[in-house]
């Protein structure tokens, strides 16, 4: 047979072999298993998810200032869903189709786990924020400050916080002094713990507006913890945002928001200071526990009047402080009852009969019976009993009540650093100038950017005859607050015992065209002027102070002052007579002025100080820097 060559060739065709069987499979081992239904992976990848949506959500949830319940509801459901998505994995994990490689997918978790730990750290805009964007221009000078401060900075103690300013919700910048007062109230409640340290206002109040992160501002104010928070006042309620932030780590210890009737405001401070306690694990005595427990209701319109007033004499200048006074009488006539309003009565009238803006035989009596009804009224507030005591030392000229005073104040607000501060001139006067500046040292460390403080402290050093070092603590205040006049006015006369006679007059006319009207800075001026022989411009400063009118005191000590510069004995005993006639608030200070050494010889000298309580009679003479207050 003929094959055409154009036919196709066949090929013979293998017969079809049957299906084989899959061979049975031997028993896989459990994690086999788990790694074939994908369990791992979805648990894993499930477990990154909700990481970064718990951070979402807690960043959310403060900035609308949602209850924190909020964030614990959804903690609790996410880790309900993670054994729920491991069974899910189990039975579909070995059907489904894996659309994504092992390595793949663990780079996905990688990311979603740094981009949660990112969004946490970094865009917490609620305590944490609120604590980093609170702060002044002035603690910019803190860091190199401190570095140059003659006192070493200890590391901040575990149990220390700081209540940084509470910000105003309502929209209403005349509400401001609510939110500020709400924070003083709570530092105040705070600060009735003995095992905690508390940074009193003045220094905390400077971090408001700042932008500084919560570890900045716990290292410059040497504290663990913060305390931010938020108010809103609307319709007679108080809507309340407190949390508690690690300084270290920036992470929220603790948070809680308040809706209450603003009658009760006092009593939720005392709530959420029992609750900060035990957020950082401090022990409170049972005399603690009752105090806090102890706060009463208050009349709203009268605590607004006590809150207005507080944040005028805050300001501690002789206009802000009778304004001052105006509000806080008008919150004793509201409520008879208020021994807040008492209180600010007595500080107010402390403050113009001391710092001779009144006559201190008018305004001083006043003060002592404020404080009086403020201490019968709220008998476990200690800052009544520091008012007394300040009273009964600048005023009754009793050192030993007034340290008796002081020491109650202490024990009932153990981190109320200006009760520190007034305490230490009893203590000096008493003959314990080793205790006086162990209490100005723990008053810095309670309020370490006060500069009343800072120079009352540079006092206590240049009577231990340690002047270089009080000097290099003043330049330190003063880097950090360059316009505040008590530290000026305490450098001069710290350079001038150490006979830096031109650096001091240096000083001296720098202070008196940064406060020109300024009676302490104008003194100083005369003083340095009149030892630095020009006696011309000395006595004209007396002249020009003498026939001032329209003041209704003029203090007689700080004439004396200028005279002291002059060394002229008759004038400078003229002024001292007058000034005790008057009962002058400094007088008991004057034994360690260096400007009236030459004259401790003079017999009319030495009767005033017998009069005065600090004479020979009275003991070995002490020397006593002038502190303020």
């Amino acid at each position: 047979m003929t094959v055409d060559s154009n036919d196709p060739v066949q090929t013979p065709t293998e017969p079809q072999q049957p299906p084989v069987a899959p061979a049975p499979t031997a028993s896989l081992s459990v994690w086999e298993r788990i790694k074939k239904h994908k369990v791992a992976q979805w648990t894993l990848a499930y477990v990154a998810a909700a990481y970064t949506l718990l951070h979402g959500l807690e960043m959310v949830s403060n900035a609308l200032e949602w209850p924190h319940l909020v964030v614990r509801v959804v903690t609790l459901l996410l880790l309900i869903g993670v054994p729920l998505v491991a069974t899910l994995a189990w039975y579909h994990g070995h059907h489904a189709q894996q659309r994504v490689s092992g390595p793949e997918l663990t780079i996905i978790t990688v990311l979603l786990v740094i981009a949660g730990t990112a969004l946490w750290r970094f865009a917490r805009p609620t305590s944490d924020h609120a604590a980093a964007s609170v702060a002044t221009a002035a603690p910019a000078a803190l860091s190199s400050a401190t570095a140059a401060s003659p006192i070493p900075v200890m590391p901040p103690p575990e149990k220390s916080i700081a209540v940084l300013p509470f910000e105003n919700r309502s929209g209403d910048h005349a509400q401001d002094f609510y939110a500020d007062g709400l924070t003083d109230e709570l530092t105040t409640a705070l600060a009735r713990i003995a095992a905690l340290k508390v940074i009193a206002r003045t220094s905390a109040e400077r971090y408001k507006h700042s932008g500084k992160r919560p570890s900045e501002i716990g290292r410059e104010l040497s504290v663990a913890t913060l305390v931010t928070g938020s108010v809103l006042r609307a319709g007679g309620r108080v809507r309340y945002t407190a949390a508690l932030v690690s300084a270290d780590s920036e992470r929220n210890l603790w948070a809680e928001s308040y809706d209450r009737n603003e009658r009760d405001v006092l009593m939720l401070q005392s709530e959420v200071a029992r609750a900060i306690a035990k957020a950082i694990a401090v022990r409170l005595s049972p005399a603690e526990s009752e105090r806090l427990a102890g706060r009463r209701t208050v009349e709203p319109r009268a605590f607004d009047e006590y809150l207005l007033g507080r944040a005028l004499w805050n300001q501690r200048t002789e206009q802000s402080t009778r304004a001052a006074l105006v509000h806080f009488e008008n919150a004793t006539r509201i409520a008879p009852d208020s021994a807040l309003g008492y209180a600010g009565v007595a500080d107010s009238h402390i403050i113009l009969g001391v710092h001779g803006f009144d006559p201190p035989r008018v305004a001083i009596p006043l003060a002592k019976a404020a404080a009086l009804k403020a201490i019968r009224l709220d008998p476990d507030a200690g800052e009544p009993h520091a008012s007394l005591g300040d009273i009964l030392f600048h005023y009754d000229w009793d050192w030993v009540a007034s340290e008796r005073e002081h020491e109650k104040a202490i024990e009932l607000a153990p981190a109320f650093a200006t009760g520190y501060q007034w305490g230490s001139e009893a203590q000096i006067l008493n003959g314990d100038l080793a205790g006086a500046l162990a209490r100005l040292q723990r008053a810095r460390e309670l309020d370490p950017l006060s500069m009343i403080i800072r120079a009352s402290l540079a006092n206590a050093l240049g009577l231990l005859g340690r002047r270089e070092q009080a000097v290099a603590e003043l330049r330190a205040a003063i880097a950090m607050d360059p316009g505040f006049p008590r530290t000026r006015r305490e450098l001069a006369l710290q350079l001038l015992a150490l006979g830096r006679t031109g650096d001091a007059l240096a000083e001296a006319r720098q202070l008196a065209m940064i406060a020109p009207d300024n009676l302490p800075a104008i003194t100083v001026l005369g003083l340095c002027l009149g030892r630095a022989g020009h006696a011309d411009e000395a006595r004209a400063l007396i002249r020009r102070l003498e026939s001032e009118s329209g003041k209704p005191f003029i203090s007689s000590l700080e004439l004396a002052r200028i005279a002291a510069g002059l060394l002229d004995r008759d004038l400078a005993i003229h002024y001292l007579e007058q000034a005790v006639a008057a009962r002058e608030g400094f007088l008991p200070l004057i034994g360690g002025d260096d400007e009236f050494v030459f004259l401790h010889h003079d017999p009319r000298y030495l009767a005033i100080t017998r009069r005065i309580g600090i004479g020979a009679d009275h003991g070995e003479p002490l020397r006593l820097a002038a502190g303020g207050k």
